[in-house]
């Protein structure tokens, strides 16, 4: 009984608690129902708004990669624009900065007009990076492409202050030996030696890319001896070919005579020769027939000899 009757009692002390507040607060009623409806509102708000956020930052990503992908430099410009200030879009700016970097670094012995402005926006944009955002890894990296770009364009002083700057402010991140090795390298004279030599370097002239025409010889050629490259003269000049005569070296075969030297004129005839002596051979090759022997002289007395 003490039991319920102390509960009985702890009951009604809290409905009259509760009672005497909502008595108090009666006057206030609107004023507190707008409050709690705006923090309603508020928190609506704040959901919807981190949604959207969330899906925009989906789409910048799907944008970057598909830039990525195809190398595209000026869509990757864009999603730097159009997503600036968030994390999407400083990765896009650090991307589009590298990819100036690499290609005006590559231009530098065909194109220099066109290599020191893409070395000159990329530092720019590294530059800007290093202002814009706190991202420890963005910001590494851009004092990285920084330094880069200013060795680039030939102001070695400023490349080895950001080298210097990289592996002291960040001495356990990815870069710090490479900057730390590249500040001792510009401090070196063959390096300066070659950036000098960079500097006074002209590229040569792109040649044409028309097709030539069918019988006219190329610039080269048309004088042969006024350039490095000699040609040949012609055999006209080159005096007379040398003979080449073969002489016999020992007699000719038995049966057969030597060659007689080819002259302009017909050899004469020669006087034929007594009756006992063999015919010579044909010009064909072929032996005359051997002259048959002549008959037995008749005797002395004028007997004829005995029939056969």
């Amino acid at each position: 009984m003490k039991t319920e009757r102390r509960h009985e009692l702890q009951t009604n002390v809290l409905a009259d608690s509760l009672a005497r507040g909502i008595e108090a607060i009666k006057p206030y009623g609107r004023g507190v129902l707008a409050v709690v409806i705006i923090l309603a509102m508020g928190l609506i708000a704040w959901f919807y708004t981190s949604a959207q956020g969330s899906r925009r930052s989906a789409e910048g990503w799907t944008d970057y990669l598909e830039a990525m992908d195809q190398r595209n430099l000026e869509l990757m410009q864009g999603i730097s624009q159009e997503f600036a200030g968030s994390d999407v879009g400083h990765w896009a700016r650090m991307t589009a900065a590298d990819w100036l970097l690499a290609d005006g670094t590559n231009r530098l012995l065909t194109d220099q007009v066109r290599a020191k402005d893409n070395l000159k926006e990329a530092r720019e944009e590294f530059a800007a990076l290093l202002l814009d955002t706190s991202n420890d890894t963005i910001q590494q990296r851009a004092t990285y492409g920084l330094a880069q770009a200013d060795e680039a364009l030939g102001d070695l002083e400023k490349a080895r202050s950001e080298y210097r700057t990289l592996a002291e402010k960040w001495p356990e991140g990815p870069f710090h030996e490479t900057a730390e090795q590249r500040a001792e390298d510009l401090d070196r004279m063959s390096t300066k030696q070659f950036y000098d030599w960079l500097a006074r370097y002209e590229p040569p002239a792109a040649s044409s890319g028309d097709p030539g025409i069918p019988g006219v010889r190329p610039d080269f050629m048309q004088e042969p001896d006024a350039g490095t490259l000699q040609l040949p003269s012609s055999l006209e000049d080159s005096g007379p070919l040398p003979s080449f005569e073969i002489e016999p070296t020992g007699e000719a075969p038995s049966g057969e005579e030597p060659a007689a030297e080819p002259s302009g004129e017909e050899p004469a005839a020669e006087a034929p020769a007594e009756d006992d002596a063999p015919a010579e051979s044909s010009e064909s090759g072929e032996a005359s027939p051997e002259p048959e022997s002549a008959p037995a002289e008749e005797s002395k007395s004028g007997e004829p000899g005995p029939e056969l």
